[in-house]
């Protein structure tokens, strides 16, 4: 009598989708040393993982801005997409994004955008209710909060 053993085949695993396309543009090129304090766009600024913000120079980039469509954690949301997805290349970036993109975004009815930023962490750039004006914070990416849907967030990435 020995025993039965079988093997199943339970093909590939579908990834669940947390993100959906809203709109595309281009970031303009940046000489890499404008950084988030120094460019006086944010009323406030702070962060776990914020950095001196001095960066290397960066060309124009395509990106693409994703609302939020499944609530899950950054660990979800990025890791449903590819690992050697292009990450922005520093504060300089966002800067110029929120300049020259960010009212898009809150016409398209994002509450906030979210960032990655390669070694330095995941910037939120967000609208203050009482105050009216732009604010900043950068978490970890390990940082588990759940991003939940029906706050709108906004996930910008570049192509």
């Amino acid at each position: 009598m020995g025993g039965h053993c079988s093997l199943r085949n339970y093909g590939p695993t579908e990834k669940k989708v947390y993100l959906r396309p809203l709109f595309k543009g281009v970031v303009g090129a940046t000489d890499g040393t404008e950084t988030f304090e120094s460019s006086r766009l944010f009323g406030a600024v702070g962060g776990e993982t914020l950095s001196s913000g001095v960066g290397k120079p960066t060309p124009e980039t395509p990106f693409i801005a994703n609302e939020v469509v499944e609530d899950g954690t950054f660990y979800d949301i990025f890791g449903s997409l590819r690992n050697d997805r292009p990450r922005w290349q520093g504060q300089s970036q966002v800067v110029e994004f929120c300049r020259t993109h960010y009212h898009k975004s809150l016409s398209s009815g994002c509450c906030g955008a979210f960032f990655e930023i390669a070694e330095e962490g995941v910037a939120c750039v967000y609208l203050d209710g009482h105050d009216s004006y732009l604010k900043m914070y950068v978490y970890r990416p390990s940082y588990a909060y759940i991003w939940f849907v029906e706050h709108h967030p906004c996930f910008v990435l570049p192509e």
